[in-house]
Parts: C-alpha cells; sequence; structure tokens
C-alpha cells in the first residue's frame, strides 16, 4: 500500500509539474505574440514616418528641404543640373561636368553615353567651342509610364541650344530633350534619388 501511495503522489506531482510547464508556455506564447504584434506596429509606423521625413537634398544648384510631396520640385531641379551640365559647357570644363553627372546613368545609358559625350567632348577641345543651354521651363513636361513592374518618368524640356567660338554665337538652336528616370533611393552619392535611363536631343522648328 505504502509503494501506491508513493506512486500515486508521484503522478499528482507530475501532473502539477506538467500544469505549470503549460502555464508558462501559453504565457510566453502570449508574450511572443504580444512582442510580434507590437513590432509590427513599430515598423509601420517607422514606415509612415519614412514617407513622410523630409530629406535634405544638394541639387548642385540650390539647397533646400524637399519633402516627398513636391516630387516635381526635385525632378524639376535633376533635370535642370543635368541639361545644365551636358549643355551648358565651355570646352576647358566639359570633361569635368560629364564626369560629375554620369554617376547618374543606368549602365546601359552609360554604354551609349560614353561614346556620345566622349566624342563631344573631343570636338568640344578641337573647336575650343562651347554651349549654352537657355531654358524654357514652362515648356517642362512629366509623366508616368508603367514599364512592366517599374514606374517610369519621362519628361520633356524645350529651350534653345548656342553654340560659342571664340566668345561669339554662330549658331542657336530650338532643341526639346526628353528623359527617362527611374526612381532609387536617396543616399549620399546621390541626393535625388533619381537614375537616367535615357537621354534625346531632337531638334524642333520655330
Amino acid at each position: 500500500m505504502d509503494f501506491v501511495a508513493r506512486a500515486g503522489a508521484l503522478i499528482d506531482k507530475s501532473h502539477r509539474i506538467v500544469g505549470v510547464l503549460l502555464v508558462i508556455i501559453v504565457l510566453q506564447s502570449v508574450l511572443i505574440m504580444w512582442i510580434v504584434s507590437g513590432n509590427r506596429n513599430l515598423a509601420n509606423h517607422l514606415s509612415s514616418i519614412r514617407k513622410t521625413l523630409p530629406v535634405y537634398v544638394v541639387p548642385g544648384s540650390t539647397g533646400a528641404i524637399y519633402r516627398p510631396e513636391t516630387g516635381e520640385m526635385l525632378i524639376n531641379a535633376f533635370v535642370d543640373f543635368l541639361t545644365q551640365s551636358l549643355h551648358t559647357f565651355t570646352y576647358e570644363s566639359y570633361q569635368g561636368q560629364y564626369e560629375e553627372v554620369k554617376k547618374f546613368f543606368t549602365p546601359e545609358m552609360l554604354r551609349f553615353a560614353d561614346s556620345f559625350f566622349g566624342a563631344k567632348i573631343r570636338d568640344s577641345r578641337n573647336l575650343k567651342a562651347s554651349e549654352h543651354f537657355i531654358p524654357n521651363r514652362q515648356t517642362l513636361r512629366i509623366n508616368t509610364v508603367q514599364e512592366g513592374e517599374e514606374k517610369i518618368k519621362i519628361v520633356t524640356l524645350r529651350g534653345s541650344l548656342q553654340q560659342i567660338i571664340n566668345g561669339s554665337v554662330i549658331q542657336t538652336r530650338p532643341v526639346e530633350f526628353t528623359l527617362k528616370l527611374r526612381h532609387e533611393l536617396v543616399t549620399k552619392e546621390n541626393p535625388f534619388g533619381l537614375m537616367v535611363l535615357s537621354f534625346k536631343t531632337r531638334e524642333i522648328g520655330g
């Protein structure tokens, strides 16, 4: 009988231990779910803050505070920086300006740009020729198109392109630039958060 009593006591004790362990496990599960839920809410909150957080941008001309809702202002500044860098230059400054702007080109764009602008830089040096682009900012248009899974910005800008030799304007042509831009993460190296997919120039009438 003593053996049976001791065995029963051991079974009761083991049941109590198992019960306590189950309670602990349930409490830990509830705690983990609460932490996960809190982390999810925190992540959503941080994402919301990130979308409205001001980003300090130095576009190469005028520095300012640009917010996400002023995206067109940032694109305007980027297009101005790009067109002026590539089409307002002296034969001495052109190489440096191109090196500064080419970091915003995609690898596909670079394969074309290095050849095209490299030849233009050599011609500018040989002829001692310069250019001056005078934009008509009222003609600037920004459209968004879907290409695959990406949203691409297509920007057009018109203006007058002057060719200058020995300080004299020898030709003025009305031109239109068309740029395809892709959004990227804003970084120290790319404060605009934009990359150039293509850059085309065409002469227009009148």
